[in-house]
């Protein structure tokens, strides 16, 4: 299916999950108010479509004069491999996050920014960052951008109108009607949310992605460490802004709400709330997942490093 056709797919079914979401809250009344409210929010994401995303990580614009040399490496490695795709030049974002990681976002190939995480800079090597960079150069080439930044937009607002009505108890009275009617309530909207996204990520643009990637930065084996070095670090640093908007999570060229390894067993009393916060993250993980096995990825790269010898 190209990418005109499933965006078309995706507002299609975020449209009609905000009018079921109004109906379930109000209502014809509520029907026309999240048709409006789908309408009004598909044109904001398109316009904005990496501004929302930017926002919620506090991400900063970054140069060749920043007085960090890794930064300055970083920034003119990415735009030179922009420049030999062919393929216009993106924005360059830095946002303070400690788990090293990088995502992309925007409409299209004019209005793109690609975003690395401080932890990024800190823990993997030029080479590797470079080639982590030529990934998300990739996603854009591709055109995977738009569906990918539209589901973030809409789909994270839905699971925040399902977790504000939980806090506020604004739909108590809807959701006593609902459960005697046999009707989903408003506790179902970050399921939906959630499904909203797996259907329309396709887990095979990460693989396309690492290919085209590798191809870009001609360094299969940069990216199969990178995702190795990557993949291992999310397990203990958090991205808590992820957790909070767990629809982001699908941008990230690892997922940051993985969290494999941890340990009951070896809990603290001292350690309770890092051990919540790790539980909540592989539930969230598992409801929001969308990356494949980085060990695939990873033997995948491999694989396309020794046909190249």
């Amino acid at each position: 299916m190209s990418n005109p056709l499933r965006t078309f797919f995706l507002l299609t079914g975020l449209i009609a999950t905000f009018l079921i979401v109004g109906d379930m809250a109000g209502g014809e009344r509520g029907i026309l108010i999240g048709l409006v409210l789908a309408l009004g929010l598909g044109l904001v994401a398109y316009l904005n479509a990496d501004r929302f995303v930017l926002a919620l990580y506090r991400a900063r614009a970054v140069d060749g004069t920043d007085p960090d040399p890794r930064i300055q490496a970083f920034v003119k490695d990415t735009l030179k491999m922009a420049e030999q795709a062919c393929m216009p030049l993106p924005r360059i974002y830095l946002t303070d996050q400690s788990q090293p990681n990088a995502f992309t976002a925007g409409r299209d190939p004019a209005h793109a920014s690609v975003i690395a995480t401080q932890g990024m800079i800190e823990v993997l090597n030029r080479r590797e960052i470079r080639a982590v960079m030529a990934h998300e150069l990739a996603h854009i080439i591709s055109g995977h951008t738009l569906p990918m930044t539209l589901t973030a937009t809409m789909a994270g607002t839905l699971s925040a109108l399902g977790s504000l009505s939980a806090l506020s108890g604004i739909l108590q009275k809807e959701e006593r009607q609902s459960a005697r009617s046999g009707r989903p309530g408003s506790s179902l909207l970050a399921p939906v949310a959630a499904a909203l996204v797996r259907m329309s990520i396709r887990r095979h643009r990460v693989f396309q992605a690492d290919r085209i990637g590798a191809d870009i930065c001609g360094d299969p084996e940069a990216l199969a460490s990178a995702l190795r070095k990557i993949a291992a670090s999310v397990r203990d640093v958090p991205n808590r802004t992820a957790l909070v908007h767990p629809a982001t999570s699908h941008l990230f060229i690892v997922n940051p709400l993985r969290r494999q390894g941890f340990e009951a067993g070896s809990l603290r009393l001292s350690d309770t709330g890092v051990f919540q916060e790790r539980r909540q993250a592989r539930g969230v993980d598992a409801l929001f997942s969308t990356h494949p096995d980085t060990g695939q990825r990873v033997a995948a790269l491999l694989d396309m490093a020794n046909r190249r010898c």
